[in-house]
């Protein structure tokens, strides 16, 4: 009886041919060969996510999305060239475009300076930025070398004068005794006879020879008007 032989084909690798199992779900073999269903369905796949990205073609304030981009603050419209603002951070601390307003000059040709005079005229004008020669200042919030406080107001840079609430007192005089009254800022000093004004002896009535004006007998003094503040630097952001 005549006896068949049969060959084996082996698996197929990436070392030899042979038989190839197809597959239908993703993975890591090296033995199995995705179906063209498969391989549609990976490509829809991309297209999709494709097509939710930003393009690499776009631009961000002018930066090209082709590689990694740092963007400012001014790129994605967190400041302006020409806010100014309070900063906890000390002078040696500053973060890049932040500048004190404290009117230092620059030269018109410095980063600085071209920042400066390429701000608007109606800004120039109320921060008090002006050119002079080939210099021109950044604003100036230290007033009389003082710092000024910010508040509320339609028209920016307008500087207000410091001053106080009214201080009032009272002096009188009680029949014939001479600043028998005296309240408020008003302070009675102590009589010495003889005070009556027409007895011209010491009587019942007359209780203060003279009377002190100090303010600090209602309110609390100091060497300038302030309210309770903490000290934080007045910053101008130029952005370079």
């Amino acid at each position: 009886m005549e006896q068949k032989s049969t060959t084996k084909v082996p698996d197929a690798s990436l070392t030899q041919k042979g038989v190839v199992q197809l597959t239908d779900v993703v993975g890591n073999s090296d033995t199995l060969a995705v179906t063209q269903k498969l391989v549609q369905e990976i490509i829809n796949s991309l297209r999709e996510n494709i097509n939710v990205k930003v393009h690499n073609t776009r631009k961000i304030n002018g930066k090209m999305l082709t590689e990694d981009i740092a963007l400012s603050a001014i790129d994605i419209g967190a400041k302006r060239p020409g806010d100014i603002y309070l900063s906890a951070h000390p002078a040696s601390d500053l973060a890049k475009g932040e500048y004190i307003a404290d009117g230092a000059v620059h030269t018109i040709d410095s980063t600085v300076g071209r920042a400066l005079n390429n701000l608007s005229d109606a800004y120039k004008a109320a921060w008090g930025i002006k050119q002079n020669g080939d210099k021109i200042n950044l604003p100036n919030l230290f007033a009389d070398g003082r710092g000024v406080f910010m508040r509320a107001g339609l028209t920016p840079g307008v500087i207000q004068g410091d001053a106080i609430r009214n201080i009032t007192g009272s002096l009188g005089w009680w029949n014939q005794g001479l600043f028998s009254h005296a309240r408020g800022a008003f302070n009675g000093v102590g009589n010495n006879p003889p005070t009556s004004i027409q007895l011209k002896k010491f009587d019942g009535y007359s209780h203060y020879s003279y009377a002190t004006f100090d303010v600090s007998r209602v309110v609390p003094t100091a060497n300038e008007n302030r309210p309770l503040n903490v000290s934080m630097i007045p910053i101008i952001y130029l952005g370079v």
